[in-house]
């Protein structure tokens, strides 16, 4: 699992800043996506059920941050996540016939890597992603980074991706 640069999420009058594997951050902005709140109120919401007890949280400090909706406008100053869906295809094949392993890789394509996408499983080697992301751009960085992520795991296996398609599914763009 690689560990991704600090991630900033920032609501109204809260920012979290910390370091969270890849796969969490991506997990957490579908989340926050499926659930209409944002990021913050989602980590927000955890910290209040996993507090231990008699531990007091210290003051909060209320300042209006980059993305809080201006009170005159009500224009908020960061545009809202899109959501794409992505239909990925794959196939895991071998380095050679005496090397073990092709069914671990599936194991950990399906258990680690896609479900902070909703991954729905279409048909064996076939799947549907929703990943939310803020430009073309992002997407484009988020696909890219799944991808080499998937050749990476099957690469610690002594396997290899032959097939690795991956296209949106109302659009025109693969990857």
């Amino acid at each position: 699992m690689s560990m991704g640069r600090p991630r900033v999420f920032e609501g109204p009058t809260t920012k979290v800043s910390v370091v969270v594997p890849t796969e969490t951050a991506r997990w957490l902005r579908v989340m926050a996506a499926e659930r209409e709140v944002s990021v913050s109120e989602l980590v927000d919401e955890w910290a209040r059920k996993a507090k231990p007890e008699g531990i007091q949280p210290g003051p909060a400090v209320e300042a209006p941050l980059l993305g809080a909706t201006e009170p005159k406008t009500g224009i908020s100053s960061v545009p809202p996540m899109k959501t794409a869906t992505i239909c990925l295809s794959l196939y895991v094949e071998r380095n050679s016939k005496f090397i073990r392993g092709k069914k671990k890789v599936w194991e950990e394509i399906e258990t680690y890597h896609l479900p902070p996408f909703g991954m729905k499983r279409l048909r064996e080697g076939e799947y549907e992603l929703k990943i939310p992301y803020e430009n073309d751009a992002d997407l484009d960085e988020q696909v890219n980074e799944l991808l080499s992520e998937l050749a990476r795991a099957a690469d610690d296996r002594n396997c290899f991706l032959q097939e690795c398609d991956a296209y949106e599914k109302d659009g025109e763009r693969s990857w």
